[in-house]
């Protein structure tokens, strides 16, 4: 005690001798090294009460704020560490903690103490020389690493682990939340990590302490925000949640938030590779499921392809199988087998949908019940996940922030078309749109073994596919390149040539592309794992399905044409205000000439038809999505509504006024 006390009282002493006039003359770099001459002397002290009078002491007696007194000391104590021999005993984090997930040489600073029993303090001085050990955390924490983010921005963060519950946990944060006491508490505390508000600024010094100290020691790991391609030290990866595919075992850390690591978190596998490819197998039979299955495969080509982002729409009655598809497109990369898997719904955001689609980078996104979303919102998001580029916005300091960009599919479902959403035909260039179940009606045992596959099966295929495109884009590229997908295209055009005219054939030559990629996915996956079916009739069969259910105007004018005819021929089923008073058995089908007013002359007549009635007779006359022939009907003029937007709008009939479709016929047409 006395050695410390004769050395305190000689550093005191020597501090004492500074002219205070004289410093005060000096210029700043002058006055800087001065500071800096004696915190190298305090910074020999090994005794941190010793270190902090000393502090003290040079701040009031050069007038120097206390904070840079603290800077220049801490900077020579890690000088001094890193020097090997150098001031004082130099402690290692693994010498406390000896399974740390750090480098062997990470130094433990010298204010700060750990351990499992206790927890983490800090040693902080007073002015008046005492020292009070504060309790930052009760469990152990330690500043691991750096990471270096893999992608244009190359920022770096840190990489933060605190022991609990039997084992170590990983937090990565930006600097900018490490450095800021109340962002530092958000970014910790939701991982499991005991800490207050009131301690939060103690865990900011405690990184800065171990950043110090560390300048050199602290290693420096690769990480990614997102899954899809990246490029390490030149060679393509692929990042499969925390695998990096193609770095023959590196480990890539994975920097993203708590909220996003639970959808990440399915990213995971059960079962075999050869029990999942023979369960596919089996439902060959059910071609637009083993099709959703291709196009689950083909995200990843996406990039090599150059091939724009898209969707794929499986429209129909509710209990047809939908979702399955989805489920088992999804199995090929995770779990997706219940509500808490990779398919996720449409009753989200705009924003959350793209932000989906950015975490799932070069990945399918899987979309359920589109009906659940308002059609406005279902249009901007077709767009903006087709776009692959996030929305521009600004910084609060008008500052641009980072626009985010992505590749990805998306396969999605809903109890309507999804063309519906749409109101132009370049939202149909960018979707593949199916209408009908995917399964044959009444066969619940088999959407019951479609499930329990999807469930026992998963994860296992996506790694050894990527594996495989790993390989073909490092020996033989030409496979999957642009002028691949445009071959398999053309094969699929000549395939339905003649079959479509207009409209419809202007979006076949444009959707031809998505299935083109479709099917140089499938060869891949049949070569891989060994299917014997040919893939060609799968995706052929399909895109006729596609094309055969789009609704263009076309098909709008054709449909109206019927539905006159119709009219005509069941105008005694109509309800006309009197001369027929007797109800047929099944009701009035109508309407007829209700009191709607008509700005239009070459339209005089107008007949309502129940909204039911007129639904069951298009999809009756081959038109399975009603919805899109009255969307067409309304631009045209050919619907009287009385609300912008309606298709429908109040009649009366007797002593009611319900809804129904006012369908305006031309005044030449002979209505009986």
């Amino acid at each position: 005690m006395s050695d410390i006390r004769a050395t305190r009282n000689a550093l005191l002493v020597a501090i004492d001798t500074i002219d205070r006039t004289e410093f005060a003359s000096l210029g700043i770099e002058e006055s800087l090294d001065c500071v800096r001459d004696h915190a190298r002397r305090i910074a020999r002290q090994a005794d941190i009460s010793v270190r902090t009078m000393a502090m003290a002491a040079l701040t009031k007696r050069t007038g120097t704020p206390a904070a840079t007194v603290r800077i220049e000391v801490d900077r020579a104590l890690a000088l001094a560490y890193a020097a090997e021999g150098g001031l004082h005993e130099v402690r290692r984090v693994k010498d406390v903690l000896s399974d740390a997930p750090c480098g062997d040489d990470t130094i433990l600073p010298p204010d700060v103490e750990v351990s499992r029993e206790t927890g983490t303090f800090l040693y902080a001085g007073r002015r008046d020389g005492q020292v009070d050990r504060v309790l930052v955390s009760p469990v152990p924490i330690i500043v691991c690493g750096r990471v270096r983010l893999l992608d244009d921005s190359d920022t770096e963060e840190l990489e933060l682990a605190f022991y609990r519950d039997g084992r170590w946990h990983i937090v990565i944060l930006p600097r900018e939340v490490a450095c800021d006491s109340r962002q530092i508490l958000r970014g910790v505390a939701a991982r499991g990590l005991p800490l207050t508000d009131a301690k939060a600024k103690h865990l900011v010094r405690l990184v800065d302490l171990f950043e110090t100290h560390n300048l050199t020691t602290l290693r420096t790991a690769p990480a990614v925000k997102r899954t899809g391609w990246h490029k390490h030290q030149g060679q393509e990866f692929f990042a499969l949640g925390e695998l990096a595919i193609g770095l023959n075992g590196e480990a890539i850390r994975l920097a993203v938030s708590t909220a996003e690591r639970r959808p990440l978190s399915c990213l995971r596998a059960h079962g075999t590779v050869k029990d999942w490819a023979a369960g596919i197998g089996s439902l060959v039979g059910y071609p637009r499921i083993v099709f959703c299955v291709y196009v689950s495969l083909a995200a990843p080509l996406l990039r090599w392809a150059s091939s724009p982002n898209f969707l794929v729409h499986n429209g129909g009655e509710s209990s047809t199988g939908k979702t399955l598809a989805s489920r088992v497109a999804g199995s090929v990369w995770g779990w997706a087998g219940d509500n808490d898997g990779l398919v996720a719904t449409w009753d989200g955001t705009t924003n959350f949908a793209a932000k989906l689609a950015t975490l799932f980078g070069d990945l399918p996104v899987m979309l359920d019940d589109s009906q659940t979303e308002q059609p406005n919102r279902v249009q901007e998001a077709i767009f903006r996940i087709a776009s692959g580029r996030d929305r521009g916005r600004l910084n609060r300091d008008s500052t641009m922030q980072e626009q985010a960009s992505y590749r990805c599919v998306t396969i999605t479902t809903g109890e309507q078309n999804l063309l519906d959403s749409t109101q132009y035909s370049g939202g149909a260039a960018r979707m593949v749109s199916f209408w009908g179940g995917t399964l044959p009606p009444n066969r619940p045992e088999l959407a019951d073994a479609i499930t329990d596959f999807v469930r026992g099966q998963y994860g296992t295929a996506g790694p050894a596919y990527l594996d495989r495109v790993v390989d073909i884009v490092r020996t033989d590229r030409d496979r999957i390149s642009p002028e691949a997908v445009r071959a398999q295209a053309e094969r699929l055009k000549v395939a339905v040539r003649g079959e479509l005219t207009g409209t419809s054939w202007n979006i076949a030559g444009r959707a031809a592309s998505y299935f083109g990629l479709a099917l140089v996915a499938a060869e891949i996956a049949h070569e891989l794992f060994g299917w014997v079916w040919d893939p060609f009739d799968i995706v052929v069969r399909c895109f006729r399905d596609a094309l055969g259910g789009y609704t263009g105007p076309d098909a709008a004018a054709k449909a109206y044409e019927e539905a006159q005819s119709w009219i005509t021929a069941n105008r005694s089923n109509f309800w006309n205000g009197g001369d027929n008073c007797s109800t047929p058995h099944t009701g009035w089908l109508g309407v007829w000439e209700p009191s709607i007013s008509e700005d239009n002359p070459d339209y005089a007549r107008v007949v309502a038809v129940r909204p039911d009635v007129l639904r069951r007779a298009l999809v009756s006359w081959g038109y399975p999505d009603p919805r899109s022939i009255f969307r067409h009907w309304k631009d045209r003029r050919w619907l009287r509504t009385n609300a912008k937007d309606r298709e429908t709008c109040r009649v009366s009939m007797a002593t009611e006024r319900p809804w129904m479709y006012a369908v305006v016929v031309p005044n030449g047409l002979q209505m009986g």
